[in-house]
This record gives structure tokens, C-alpha cells and sequence, in this order.
């Protein structure tokens, strides 16, 4: 059984990873369609808004689910065998420390989340704002349980650090994935690839922002944690992270073509446009959930400068 939850962990971190990252990218794709879009799109704008709304709903939920089935396996790993789990026992894992007070932040923030998609109209505080607050504590939370929150860091620059690769990632992955599920195939017309055009564009913008910050915040948590280049080399630790280092550039050469190549075909009114966008999205998602699959085995393999 406990071979079965060491295995269930990195499952549980990488649904959590994408799950973080797509809420994230639901703030920033209604960002983009708001601008995009405006008044006058203002009926097409509601019904993308709508879909966006849905579509990180769910994601709230999910959350919360994650966030379950994650004390459970805490609570299974670190419990005797022959001894019966009690309420003392829970307590001491899921409130104290500082992995109990970040799981309990995180849950508290899916649990506010999911009430504030349902009771929209109630609320004292808009949910334009509330919502962004509580996807960044929920992120802030995830970096509370692992690396990041080790006594490595001595501080809390490490929580920032990881802060700041997550959101990143949120920014350019999570944007990308919410707009290929909820916002592309509402432009899938010919009269409205300008406007698929103009959403590109800001979103290879805000993309490129999110990489620089997926790409600063991991360089300078590596020269934290890889020590000399020999140890960094031999550890599992290491090779795992330039196998996703290699999956960063595909996903970033991906995006440079849609940039480059996919977005001006589709402003030029091109028919072959967006079969190419379909085509480069999937594959720039799927080397990103390779990369996300990596992390969850990253944030619990031993460090090379602790090896």
C-alpha cells in the first residue's frame, strides 16, 4: 500500500500543477477578450465570457477534490501502520506546520472559489477581483509543499521564486490551453479571423512575459539546487530537469511559430491558417503536460546539493 502512494503523489502534483496553471489562465484569456472583443462584439463577448466562467468552474472543484485526495494520502503515508488514525494525528498534519497551513490555505481558497462562482450576485466583494486573489493563494499555497518551503531556502525567497514560475506558467501555458478549449472554437469562422488574429497577438504577448518569468524564476531556483555541474549531472534531479528544459524549447519554438508564421496567415485571411493554429496548439499543449508530468516528479526527487 505504501509503494501505491508513492505513486499516487506525483499524480495528485501534476493534476495540481495543471489545474493551478489553468486558473490562472482563465484570468488572464478574460483579460484578452475583454480587450479583444468589445462592445462591439458585445453579444459574442458574453458568450465566450460564459464559456471561459464554465470552463473554471469546474477547475474550482477539481481543485478541491486535488486538495482532498491529497491530505488522505499525507495522512496514509504518515501514519503506523498498526496504529488508528486520530483526530490528534490529523490535526498535527493538516493544520500545523508549514505544509498543514499551505494545504489548508489552498483548500480554503477552492472552497471560496467555488461559492463565488455560485452565489456571483451576493457577493460584497466583485468577483473580477475576488477571483484573482484567491487563484494567487491557492498558487502561493502549492509553494508551501515542497522544495520551496524547505529550511534550504532559509527564508522565503524560494516560495517566491516557485510563486513566480507558476504564474508564468499559468500566463503562457494555462492562457493557452483555456483559449484553445473556450475561446478558439467560438472564432472558427472566416468573418471572424481578425478577431481570432487580434486575440493571437495578445496572447503572444502576454505569453512571451510568462515564459520570461518561467525562464528567470527556474534558472535562478537551479543555481540554488544544482551545486557543482557533477552533482548536478548525476542526480536524478538533474537529468529529469534538461529533459523539461528540452521540452521548454519545443513549446517555446512552437509558440514562435504561431507568432511568426500562424498568426500573420490568419490576419492575411489565410484558409490554411487555422488548420496550422489547431495543429501547433495541440502539440505546444502536449509537451507542456510532458513538462508539468516532469515537475511532479521534480518538487519530491532529492536535490543534487543535498545529495
Amino acid at each position: 500500500m505504501i509503494g501505491d502512494t508513492i505513486l499516487l503523489y506525483p499524480v495528485i502534483r501534476g493534476l495540481l500543477f495543471i489545474t493551478l496553471l489553468l486558473l490562472v489562465g482563465t484570468q488572464t484569456a478574460s483579460w484578452i477578450v475583454a480587450r479583444q472583443f468589445g462592445a462591439a462584439a458585445e453579444s459574442l463577448t458574453r458568450r465566450v465570457q460564459r464559456a471561459i466562467d464554465a470552463f473554471g468552474m469546474p477547475l474550482g472543484g477539481l481543485l478541491l477534490f486535488l486538495s482532498v485526495a491529497r491530505a488522505t494520502l499525507q495522512l496514509w503515508s504518515l501514519k503506523d501502520p498498526a496504529e488508528a488514525l486520530t483526530l490528534e494525528f490529523a490535526r498535527a498534519v493538516l493544520l500545523e506546520g508549514t505544509w498543514g497551513t499551505s494545504w489548508l490555505i489552498q483548500s480554503t481558497a477552492a472552497v471560496l472559489f467555488l461559492a463565488s462562482s455560485s452565489f456571483t450576485t451576493r457577493l460584497p466583494v466583485k468577483r473580477e477581483v475576488l477571483a484573482p486573489l484567491l487563484i494567487v493563494a491557492a498558487v502561493w499555497a502549492q509553494t508551501g509543499m515542497g522544495h520551496a518551503a524547505s529550511s534550504f531556502w532559509n527564508g522565503p525567497l524560494g516560495r517566491g521564486l516557485q510563486l513566480t514560475h507558476l504564474i508564468g506558467g499559468g500566463i503562457w501555458l494555462g492562457t493557452l490551453g483555456v483559449l484553445a478549449i473556450a475561446v478558439f472554437p467560438a472564432l472558427d469562422r472566416t468573418e471572424q479571423q481578425p478577431l481570432l488574429a487580434g486575440v493571437l497577438r495578445d496572447f503572444s504577448s502576454v505569453a512571451r512575459t510568462g515564459a520570461a518569468l518561467v525562464v528567470l524564476a527556474g534558472l535562478l531556483i537551479t543555481l540554488k539546487y544544482a551545486g557543482s555541474l557533477s552533482a548536478f549531472l548525476a542526480a536524478s534531479w538533474g537529468r529529469l530537469l534538461m529533459v523539461k528544459v528540452a521540452g521548454l524549447g519545443g513549446v517555446a519554438g512552437l509558440g514562435w511559430y504561431n507568432w511568426r508564421i500562424v498568426t500573420p496567415e490568419i490576419s492575411r485571411g489565410d484558409s490554411n491558417g487555422v488548420a496550422h493554429l489547431r495543429r501547433a496548439v495541440r502539440l505546444e499543449l502536449a509537451l507542456g503536460l510532458v513538462m508539468l508530468a516532469i515537475t511532479a516528479f521534480l518538487v519530491a526527487t532529492q536535490l543534487p546539493r543535498e545529495a
